[in-house]
């Protein structure tokens, strides 16, 4: 620890060979003490394995390369200030030529890294810098220096500070690959005076939680471009500017026929942002809203937007969505993720296309995310396509939209939920082969008012459901005869209040393996024909008992109110007799419940239910029919349960909406309410298996 140790490489001799050093395995300078090399006048040194400058606790370590034609060429990566202090000075022409670089690695060390002067280079193909790696490093470019690395990490660890400054005309920093200013730690790049960073794929500032960035081009500052910006407007200041390819921030950005595909954007105070979705329509560019905070993108009026990546709600806590509306409105995306770590939400109308080769509907474990396709003509084409990754996803088909995929997963992951619902005439969900409902999550697959389903193959896996709600001929088709589903979850097909006393094939050419549950509610199921038989109605009104009811025969009851009030009850077929009361809440018992509701929102129907003879649980549910009349919107009908003179929210898996009724599954006997808020929506939701999630949705998209 108290040692000293020097030594110089000096290429001014005149002896052959003289100022060259090779040698092999790791050198350390400052191991425990302090040390220095120099290597000066066309010296070269190399070594064949890793360095460290300043080792251990205490030690410093000091390398100097000064000169034109002085070379360094260290084989394994070079740690500067590994545990102690470290120094790697580049001067008046020196080269480092290095495989990876690390400044400041363990927390407490000190690393400084200078490339000064034109001509003296740093860094080499392929190779990662990472500027404060636990510790506190420095990193400056200066007087028309040049490095280049392939990664750059400017603090990388929680705890950890990076600082790198680029200053002067002709001082440059290349990356071949990604920059990451505060990755976990707290980072700052300063572009300074005409200096000049370049970034072949993206810049994250701030990319972990808990971590700060910053970008300063001070008072007169250079120039950053990079293929995509993942920032926002508060972290950068200074006078400067950027040009990227690609955008992921908390802003409102809008591509139409007057906000075209290049645009000119101001974050901090004087820092121009070019963001140019134009040129370069092969770039691997990311493009998104809701980085930290609420942001959104809006697709309109015909315009064509291409990225690579896309990503809604790209942050923990951020929200992000984005519409794609009107014919010819197209947005192509190699990889969309719709809740990345937040909340996003994706709506396709009014004729809107999507295209994306692989679509993830919340693909971290703490992430929501809802994409909506609704209308004629509106369309997503996605032929690898996870709806719940890892957290709770929802994919709405409805008002005659049409997806398409290869291969689709709902709920993949362990804890995970994802629900598709496909609901309305014309509405269609095309998918060439497999759709796994329940992988190692939860899936729900909802059909309903002639809603179409097709697929090579279905499984449905434990705790998972499949519904089909027959009236209208909603269907599940297989793309040939006998192709396979299988069910280890539950089937559910499901008649409420308005469907026709009739025969309908809701099942088509599949062969069924049945290891799970088979609920045939509101009519009886025939195996052979695979056909649905709906049964006829018993009637009765609000308050009178409707008495002896065969649920071998009749598995379906309408009671009216005689004020405008109705609302239907179905059963499973079985081998026993019922006496069901349907019951019109009024008066005080909703004086609770106003008081949860929102500005403007109103109970439309509530019923209280009792049947003698009949206990109603998971494996023998109920099919309710709640009117609540025409002219609401699916996204504004909101589910609650009363019980024990309390009102809670019900979160049914299999909530529709069929322009009367809202329909859905209850799994007891006691209070249910249907409230609704009397406006037109431009996102009409159905089928929620998370009721939590698009009330936390529908809030933040509100207050944004």
């Amino acid at each position: 620890s108290d040692s000293f140790g020097a030594m110089t490489v000096d290429g001014g001799g005149s002896v052959a060979n003289s100022g060259t050093l090779a040698s092999s395995g790791v050198l350390y300078v400052g191991k425990s003490g302090s040390g220095t090399i120099g290597i000066t006048n066309g010296g070269k040194q190399s070594n064949t394995g890793m360095v460290y400058l300043g080792y251990n606790f205490g030690s410093m370590g000091v390398l100097t390369v000064d000169g034109a034609g002085s070379t360094w060429t260290p084989g394994g990566c070079v740690y500067i200030g590994s545990s102690g202090s470290g120094t790697l000075n580049g001067t008046h022409g020196g080269s480092a030529r290095i495989a990876g670089t690390e400044v400041a690695s363990a927390s407490g060390s000190a690393g400084t890294l200078l490339v000064d002067g034109v001509g003296s280079t740093f860094g080499g193909i392929g190779s990662s810098l990472t500027v404060g790696g636990s510790g506190c490093g420095t990193f400056s470019i200066t007087h028309g220096g040049c490095a280049s690395s392939m990664d750059g990490n400017i603090a990388h660890f929680s705890g950890s500070k990076g600082t790198v400054t680029v200053d002067g005309a002709g001082s440059t920093w290349t990356n071949s690959g990604n920059l990451y200013v505060g990755n976990a730690g707290d980072g700052t790049m300063n572009i300074l005076n005409g200096g000049s960073v370049s970034v072949a794929a993206a810049t994250y500032v701030a990319n972990s939680a808990g971590s700060t960035g910053l970008i300063n081009f001070g008072a007169n500052g250079g120039t950053l471009t990079t293929q995509s910006l993942f920032a926002l407007p508060n972290q950068m200041t200074g006078v400067g500017a950027i040009h990227t390819c690609g955008l992921v921030s908390d802003l409102d950005m809008v591509f139409d026929s007057t906000d075209d595909l290049v645009q000119t954007l101001t974050f901090g105070q004087n820092v121009r942002v070019t963001l140019d979705l134009a040129s370069q329509p092969d770039a691997r560019r990311s493009l998104g809203a809701g980085l930290k905070g609420a942001g959104s993108l809006t697709i309109k009026n015909g315009t064509a937007v291409s990225s690579y990546e896309g990503c809604l709600g790209y942050g923990v806590n951020s929200t992000g969505t984005a519409t794609v509306t009107g014919a010819k409105s197209t947005w192509t995306s190699n990889r969309l993720a719709v809740g990345v770590d937040g909340a996003g939400s994706l709506s396709i109308v009014n004729g809107g296309s999507v295209q994306s080769a692989t679509g993830s509907i919340a693909s971290g474990v703490q992430s929501t995310g809802i994409v909506t396709v609704d209308g004629v003509g509106s369309t997503w084409t996605a032929p690898s396509l996870y709806v719940g990754r890892a957290g709770n996803g929802l994919l709405a088909i409805i008002n005659g939209g049409s997806v398409s995929s290869w291969q689709a997963s709902l709920g993949s992951n362990k804890n995970s939920m994802g629900t598709v619902t496909v609901d309305g005439a014309g509405s269609k969900w095309a998918n060439t082969y497999s759709i796994s409902v329940g992988g190692g999550g939860i899936g729900r697959l909802n059909i309903s008012n002639g809603g179409a389903v097709t697929a090579a193959s279905v499984s449905i896996n434990s705790s998972s459901l499949l519904t089909i709600a027959v009236d209208s001929n909603s269907s599940l088709s297989m793309n040939v005869y006998d192709d396979p589903i299988t069910n280890n979850g539950t089937v559910r097909l499901l008649a409420g209040a308005r469907a026709a006393a009739t025969t309908y094939t809701p099942i088509r050419n599949a062969t069924i393996t049945n290891n799970g549950a088979w609920q045939s509610i509101g009519g009886t199921w025939n195996a052979g024909s695979r056909q649905f038989t709906v049964s006829v109605a018993a009637t009765g009104s609000s308050g009178t008992e409707i008495a002896g009811i065969d649920l071998a025969s009749t598995q379906r009851a309408l009671v009216s109110d005689g004020k405008g009030w109705s609302v239907g009850a179905s059963f499973l077929a079985q081998a026993s007799t019922i006496d069901f009361t349907a019951t019109a809440i009024s008066g005080g018992v909703f004086t609770s419940l106003e008081g949860l509701l929102a500005a403007g929102e109103s109970v439309r129907s509530g019923w209280e239910f009792s049947a003698d003879n009949y206990a109603v649980s998971a494996t023998n549910p109920v099919y309710l029919s709640l009117k609540v009349g025409a002219g609401f919107s699916a996204d504004d009908l909101h589910l609650w349960h009363y019980a024990n003179k309390e009102w809670t929210p019900y979160a049914a898996s299999d909530l529709t909406y069929d322009g009367v009724y809202a329909n859905f599954t209850a799994t007891s006997f006691s209070g249910y309410a249907v409230s609704a808020v009397p406006e037109p929506s431009t996102i009409a939701l159905l089928g929620v298996g998370v009721l939590g999630l698009l009330a936390y949705l529908r809030r933040r998209q509100r207050a944004s």
